[in-house]
């Protein structure tokens, strides 16, 4: 990391030991996190228990959403490993928007995948025919790793176009 990387890690920085819930979901939320090292997984809690939406690594951000719209978490956040962060809160994270367009281009670009991803999800799901669902999804299961917020993915075929692609 760099001394610029370390000062900003001094000021803003926090570890979690592996094991911490970082956030649940439901809480409100002040803060914003930007990941320096380590793992998180994202999960959300379903009827038949929680299912993991994303594994975050490095230069990932997550928590944005409660910031941003001024509601409660939608999923909870835990550390996979141990997980150095920077947590901004709301000042902070205009302020670092607003003063670097750098990071108002990959907030915007990371924000645009995550719907892109979304919408192939619903897609799917539009699908009357559950197996045709299968055949543009994959398995229920594959569907579940499939809609995880964090992929990057390529836009999905309209269903007309009947065959699978594979979301990365």
């Amino acid at each position: 990391m760099t001394s610029s990387g370390d000062s900003l890690f001094s000021r803003f920085g926090r570890v979690f030991p592996a094991g911490t819930v970082i956030f649940r979901e439901g809480e409100s939320g002040q803060h914003m996190y930007v990941l320096q090292s380590g793992r998180v997984r994202i999960t959300k809690d379903q009827p038949q228990g929680a299912r993991t939406l994303a594994i975050l690594g490095p230069g990932e951000f997550f928590g944005e959403m409660a910031i941003l719209n001024d509601k409660p978490r939608t999923a909870t956040a835990d550390a996979l490993d141990e997980v150095r962060a920077l947590v901004l809160d709301n000042k902070m994270f205009e302020a670092m928007v607003v003063g670097n367009t750098e990071i108002a281009v990959r907030l915007i670009k990371k924000l645009s995948r995550r719907l892109d991803s979304a919408n192939a999800l619903i897609e799917i799901l539009l699908e009357q025919d559950p197996r045709v669902r299968v055949i543009l999804g994959g398995s229920p299961r594959s569907l579940a790793r499939r809609s995880r917020v964090e992929s990057s993915c390529r836009p999905r075929p309209r269903s007309s176009q009947r065959r699978s692609v594979s979301m990365k």
